[in-house]
């Protein structure tokens, strides 16, 4: 799985995860202020809203209904912020402590066409009882003013209120004395009976489908651990899944209830043995699937801790475990920290158990912030407990992996148990096989050696055009510069006119032919090194063949050879001037040189029309012809050792090659047709258009 897909599977169903949490949470948002509730405005058949905001707070005081009908009413010591514990009001009440008690109040205006609403009402830290419009509707426990006359309660319930009046009053009455911290944690929220009897549901159903999947998942993990027992990761998983299982009845919509009526302090020890239970498995989990040697030494120590922490819970009042949760969090954060860390490095390598644990690690991170932020009396996400909903999702990845591993190994059993079966059934084809691929080794060694031998022969070849080169710099361009010299020197001793010219027409021949052979050696060098400046253009053939026509004429009338140039079709090619006319000077040269005297040179151009039309230019001359030898290394575009004239003029073997070099960087063909004693005819093509990249 790719990198980029594995990243845009993860946001996908990230989205699809908030979306499944947040539907049965979605509430109106209101806001409380000095103690009152606008909502004659609110949408009642839409929402359902949450009565956070600014509260009336009265501390050490449990005030009745007939309190706020005298005439001297109560004043609050301040506008308390809800959801949260009363310890947070210490800058506004000095003196207020977790322990103690208080009572809340407020005020709610609803619409006129409201009748009947119904109040979703949480769980307080650690008792509570409600009055609504004068009337005591229910509580948890006791609340009273000590310890003696308090009595803790975890059981959230609904109320439905008949509204006769404008303005709804309603007055909490909290106490606490056996919990870290005391007040009005979670949000209390009212709505119309359709709409909370809705959301109830889906919440109960939720929280019952979760807790049915956290058991069914626990057994099923269990049962693989029995099967595999080899593999204890499945044994601290089905562990921790019933740790989550423990703390999820126990909080939330305390589904426990539902099966076992039990009291407040063996529900709170039930949470923390739970949650307990299921950090310090679910630590030894993480170190299964991703070994370090250094989360080893942390898993060690959150056991020994939290191993501790359980006893203190079975053994303490819930007043003194309960601060365990400032250790709880920082362990929970640590462990999935590096969970998700390397969770998120095997995803980046686009392994398929990376972009899983990934997405179970958000699940997870999800739930564990807003759980603890919760337990903090703030809100994060939702105004419930979810671990055990994203747990759920976790949980599922994980089975998603497990499954994959068995099917995997399944799959790779039953591949290993065919092979076998394959060899015992054709073990004398196999031994074939395998014979016919050591041949097969060897011919593609053979054909390495011969690619190699090839390689060889090129660089001899390449060995060779340099000693050539060389030769012609040490001995062809040396002779002539050296009979310049020797020739100049006699001229000046020379007396009579007709012995001066004859020297002056050698000199010029000797300077022809050394400009000629410098030119040639200068561009041939550049085309073994690919550095031919290629400018190709639209160019009349005619004009290039008459003005070589022109330079080479009097070398030419010195042999009384005559030129002859005719074209049928347009004459115009697609070229660069200067590249063709090298060629063609060499090619009228060569004829010149091997042509007796009174011999005849016929240069023709000629229109191809085809699919792909081309220019075929051909230089024929009536000379001695080429023997069969040479002829054949020239169509190999090999480099032949150059033969006198007819006249005895000299050469260096590099004309044709270099001409075959310029044709092929012009994007034509070259093809040289020879017969001894008649004649020789080299013609090559041009393009008459532009290709693609000129």
């Amino acid at each position: 799985m790719k990198r980029d897909n594995s990243v845009k599977i993860v946001i996908t169903l990230l989205k699809l995860l908030l979306i499944f949490i947040c539907a049965p949470n979605a509430s109106g948002q209101t806001k409380v202020e000095n103690g009152f509730l606008d909502l004659r405005s609110a949408d009642f058949t839409e929402k359902i809203y949450k009565l956070n905001g600014e509260w009336e707070f009265y501390w050490n005081k449990h005030l009745l209904p007939s309190d706020f009908k005298q005439r001297e009413k109560p004043v609050p010591d301040t506008w308390g912020k809800v959801p949260s514990y009363w310890i947070k009001y210490a800058d506004e009440i000095p003196g207020i402590e977790n322990t103690g008690y208080a009572s809340y109040r407020i005020n709610i205006r609803f619409p006129e066409n409201i009748s009947e609403v119904v109040f979703d009402i949480p769980v307080f830290d650690a008792a509570f009882r409600i009055y609504i419009d004068g009337k005591y509707v229910g509580g948890n426990g006791l609340a009273g003013k000590s310890e003696a006359e308090s009595k803790p309660g975890y059981d959230p319930f609904t109320y439905t209120h008949k509204v006769t009046d404008e303005t709804v009053e309603v007055i909490i009455n909290v106490s606490n004395f056996h919990h870290r911290r005391g007040g009005f944690w979670i949000p209390m929220k009212i709505g119309i009976p359709e709409k909370v009897s809705v959301s109830l549901e889906r919440q109960n159903s939720i929280s019952n489908i979760c807790a049915g999947m956290l058991l069914s998942f626990a057994c099923f993990f269990f049962v693989f651990f029995m099967i595999f027992k080899g593999n204890d990761a499945t044994l601290f998983f089905a562990l921790a899944s019933i740790g989550i299982l423990i703390r999820g009845i126990s909080t939330g919509t305390y589904l426990i209830f539902t099966f076992v009526d039990i009291n407040w302090i063996t529900l709170i020890r039930l949470e923390y043995t739970g949650s307990f239970i299921a950090l310090i498995c679910g630590a030894w989990y993480f170190y299964r699937i991703y070994p370090d040697k250094y989360f080893k030494i942390i898993c060690t120590i959150i056991t020994v801790l939290f191993s501790s922490g359980i006893i203190l819970v079975l053994t303490s009042p819930v007043l003194i475990f309960s601060h365990s949760i400032r250790i709880f969090i920082p362990a929970i954060l640590l462990i999935l920290s590096y969970y998700g860390a390397r969770s998120i490095i095997s995803m980046l390598k686009a392994e398929r158990k990376g972009i899983l644990n990934t997405i179970g690690f958000i699940a997870l991170l999800i739930g564990v912030i807003n759980d603890s932020i919760l337990s903090t009396s703030n809100t994060f996400l939702f105004s419930s407990y979810i671990l055990p909903y994203a747990t759920v999702v976790f949980i599922f990845m994980q089975v998603i992996i497990l499954i994959s591993i068995w099917v995997n190994s399944f799959k790779e059993e039953k591949r290993l148990l065919a092979e076998l079966e394959y060899v015992n059934q054709n073990l004398e084809k196999i031994v074939n096989k395998r014979t016919s691929e050591l041949s097969n080794q060897k011919s593609e060694l053979e054909r390495q050696k011969e690619e190699i031998q090839k390689t060889n022969e090129e660089l001899k070849k390449n060995i060779t055009i340099k000693n050539r080169v060389f030769s012609i710099i040490a001995h062809d361009l040396k002779t002539p510069v050296v009979n310049l010299a020797m020739l100049t020197d006699n001229t000046r001793n020379l007396i009579g006119e007709e012995k001066r010219e004859i020297l002056t027409e050698e000199i010029g021949k000797q300077l022809d032919f050394t400009i000629n052979l410098i030119d040639n050696l200068l561009i041939w060098g550049k085309a073994q090194q690919d550095q031919i400046d290629y400018r190709p253009g639209k160019w009349n053939m005619t004009d290039i063949v008459l003005d070589c026509f022109n330079l080479l004429n009097a070398r030419a009338q010195m042999k009384s050879i005559q030129f002859s140039y005719s074209h049928r079709g347009s004459p115009e090619a697609w070229c660069d001037r200067n590249l063709v006319s090298i060629i063609l000077r060499n090619l009228l040269t060569n004829s010149i040189k091997f042509t007796p005297e009174k011999g005849k040179i016929y240069v023709s151009v000629e229109e191809i029309t085809d699919i792909n039309p081309y220019l075929k230019v051909s230089v024929k001359d009536t000379g001695v012809g080429i023997d069969y030898d040479n002829l054949e290394k020239l169509r190999k575009n090999e480099i032949i050792k150059s033969t006198p004239g007819t006249r005895g003029e000299k050469g260096t073997g590099l004309g044709i090659q270099l001409c075959h070099d310029l044709i092929k960087v012009s994007k034509g063909r070259m093809h040289i047709t020879s017969t001894r004693g008649e004649g020789t005819i080299i013609s090559f093509t041009l393009p008459t258009q532009s290709w693609p990249g000129d």
